[in-house]
């Protein structure tokens, strides 16, 4: 029967936790004690603290697999004390003694007489309860050991259990810390300056088209450079807000002269003056 001081203690007490009836009723048998079961499951809970549905299940599934290592245990313990008459048989036959079957019935009844005497025939040869064990052991040694086994395994399925809330949290922690960064990341989007959003407007308002550096004509040598390559645009014509400064702009611009008219030298007249003949004739 599975008491309390099977169980391991917890470092600090922890309540009970609610009855979940979707997994099903609590896996007990006869001799099984139903408070110690709760308590283990109460100390299981309160340690790893299941944050949702596959945590409580695997939690579920911790306390099953322990409480039925625990199980086995008591049952391997058990199985050594029903069988420990056997095994004084087997120790009792060197001394010879007569009505060995009796005094081993009494013995395995915890008659104070008989024990007495097993206890003093046993120190006469020098052997102690441990030669009896040893030898009920070797009795039931293939059972003992596939009850081993069987709590092996259920020691290997509780760790894989372990590691699945270990792996599903640290899912759930890189979930939670994408989910930080995308936010992080959304705060800190480029927004253009209001200035640059509200100048298409501001122009529309205002009537005055500002080109953009790529709708700017080229200057100095990257003008003619491109001037082979692109026929030159004509004028375009003058918005009616612009055309009144145009007379006044065509009074004041120079007077525009031909190639040719630039280049010619005027004539001079180079027929000598009166005095300048009168000397020559003399």
């Amino acid at each position: 029967m599975t008491t309390k001081a099977d169980l391991p203690t917890a470092s600090q007490p922890t309540q009970l936790p609610e009855k979940i009836d979707y997994l099903g009723p609590a896996p007990l048998i006869q001799g099984d004690d139903a408070a110690a079961y709760d308590t283990l499951l109460a100390h299981a809970s309160g340690t790893v603290k299941p944050a949702d549905i596959f945590e409580e299940i695997w939690v579920r599934d911790i306390v099953d697999q322990t409480w039925e290592s625990l199980r086995l245990r008591r049952h391997k313990a058990g199985l050594m004390n029903a069988t420990a008459d056997e095994g004084l048989r087997r120790v009792l036959w060197r001394f010879n003694i007569q009505g060995t079957s009796a005094i081993t019935v009494a013995w395995s009844e915890r008659d104070p007489e008989t024990v007495q005497k097993v206890n003093e025939l046993l120190a006469s040869s020098g052997l102690t309860m441990d030669s009896v064990n040893a030898q009920t052991l070797r009795l039931i040694i293939d059972p003992i050991e596939r009850i081993d086994r069987m709590i092996a395994s259920n020691e290997t399925r509780r760790n894989a259990t372990l590691h699945e809330i270990e792996r599903h949290r640290a899912g759930f922690g890189q979930k939670l810390r994408r989910a930080v960064e995308d936010v992080e990341d959304a705060e800190f989007e480029v927004i253009a300056p209001a200035a640059e959003q509200d100048a298409p407007a501001a122009q529309m308002e205002s009537g005055v088209i500002v080109p953009t550096a790529a709708e700017r004509p080229l200057v100095g040598h990257a003008a003619l450079a491109t001037d082979d390559a692109v026929p030159a645009a004509e004028p375009a014509a003058l918005a009616p807000e612009h055309q009144i400064l145009a007379p006044v702009d065509a009074a004041l611009a120079p007077e525009e002269t031909t190639p040719a008219e630039a280049h010619t030298v005027p004539a001079v007249d180079y027929a000598p003056a009166p005095e300048q003949m009168a000397e020559q004739a003399a």
